[in-house]
């Protein structure tokens, strides 16, 4: 802990998973050396980099790891779990590579849990920002999950209790951190940082969402299967009404609209192609 005009500021690890992440390090880095907050540790675990990430990396951390990186997709369960464990902080916060902080967010988290005790981990809401049709139709949909349990899920932890859950299940490619989300949510309750971040997604475009989601879908039914997945159940979570109750987000941008119509069915589609071609060649990770 980190004393400062007789106020104690608890160690917060900040853990941040690269590949090949030039376009974007620098600003997140950046935005982490910016904090308000006294008491930060940052670490760095590379996948491999071959793009200067690693040499920029540098510049902000003497704690930078190496990861394995998987040829096929660079899921960050397994960089997310070996940062925290060298991590000295009580809590940790474990951001992506492309994500930018207010200048408050730390502290803003630190405060939360501090005055909840029953909140073990917390949520921050994402604002995207990136240029093109479809990264315009992404932005739309990502403006609906603003406040929606079932989407967003939890960054910052208490490290006893991240420890305790044994952190990221590392046999997912996808949906590890809603996994990790619904273990926290059987224990005690989740909260909200009043502050958002930035998510620059860059210029989207069809082709790599659907690879992406491809991907995803690979260990997506060993998620389903991990948490009781029903149609009934889990309604909301596939058809998503979380849309029609922000109808006037659409209403208001029709070209994002008309992105949004095209990109969530073929992602959908992409989920289910992955989900059975792992079952057919029997994929083990």
């Amino acid at each position: 802990m980190r004393k400062t005009t007789g106020k104690i500021f608890p160690l917060v690890s900040v853990i941040i998973p690269t590949r090949n992440s030039i376009r974007t390090i620098q600003k997140a880095l950046t935005s982490v050396s910016k904090q308000t907050y006294p008491n930060i540790e940052l670490i760095v675990v590379d996948q491999e980099s071959t793009d200067g990430t690693i040499e920029i990396s540098k510049m902000f951390t003497k704690n930078i790891l190496t990861a394995k990186g998987d040829i096929f997709y660079s899921a960050p369960p397994v960089s997310r779990n070996m940062g925290a464990k060298i991590s000295r902080g009580e809590y940790l916060f474990h951001m992506d590579s492309d994500m930018e902080l207010t200048t408050t967010a730390v502290f803003d988290c630190v405060n939360v849990l501090k005055k909840n005790p029953r909140v073990l981990a917390i949520k921050i809401h994402e604002n995207d920002v990136g240029t093109g049709f479809w990264t315009r139709a992404k932005i739309l949909e990502r403006k609906c999950y603003i406040g929606y349990d079932a989407i967003e899920a939890a960054r910052f932890f208490r490290r006893d209790i991240f420890f305790k859950l044994k952190g990221y299940d590392e046999k997912l490619r996808s949906s590890e951190d809603w996994d990790l989300s619904k273990r926290v949510q059987n224990i005690g309750e989740i909260g909200t940082c009043p502050s958002s971040l930035r998510h620059h997604v860059g210029k989207i475009t069809l082709i790599n969402q659907i690879k992406k989601k491809f991907n995803y879908g690979l260990t997506l039914d060993l998620f389903l299967k991990k948490h009781g997945f029903n149609l009934k159940k889990e309604f909301q979570m596939v058809f998503r009404v979380v849309y029609l109750q922000n109808i006037k987000l659409f209403v208001r941008n029709p070209l994002g609209t008309i992105g949004f119509l095209i990109l969530r069915p073929s992602e959908l589609m992409a989920y289910l192609s992955g989900i059975l071609w792992a079952k057919f060649i029997k994929l083990k990770l």
